[in-house]
């Protein structure tokens, strides 16, 4: 089973990409989160950071409501990616795409209505889109 919890703060505001993909239109946000760790050896980093993307009305959401500092609960799957980088060597990417995300704090009150900011994406298909110029050579740059 691939699926992957976690709780943790954005280390920068939403990445939002809008691409045109077999004549559909994706938006596509990408981000990073500190998720601190339950055990540390001396010396080491009490956080790791994870990179994520989600896609479509989701990632509308992402952009509208989060930004650098918020607190989500994200449920996500790992993804990897060997390429080929400008200079001829081999690369790595490594990204949890996620399928489901809550925001943590700062409820949003639009139209009287209280937004909790528990999101689930709809079974968009996403395939083929690995590999897509669209990603960026270093997600976590």
């Amino acid at each position: 089973m691939n699926n992957c919890v976690f709780t943790g703060a954005m280390t920068c505001d939403p990445k939002v990409t809008r691409v045109e993909k077999a004549g559909k239109k994706i938006v596509i946000a990408e981000f990073g989160l500190g998720v601190s760790k339950d055990y540390v050896k001396p010396g080491d980093s009490t956080a790791d950071f994870p990179w994520f993307k989600c896609y479509g009305k989701q990632a509308e959401l992402v952009e509208k409501y989060l930004q650098k500092g918020r607190k989500v609960f994200v449920e996500a799957i790992f993804r990897s990616q060997v390429y080929k980088t400008k200079s001829g060597s081999t690369g790595y990417k490594n990204w949890f795409d996620i399928h489901r995300i809550e925001f943590g704090d700062n409820k949003h009150v639009e139209n009287g209505k209280v937004d909790t900011g528990a999101y689930i994406v709809s079974k968009m298909d996403i395939s083929g889109l690995e590999g897509a110029d669209f990603l960026s050579e270093n997600p976590n740059a």
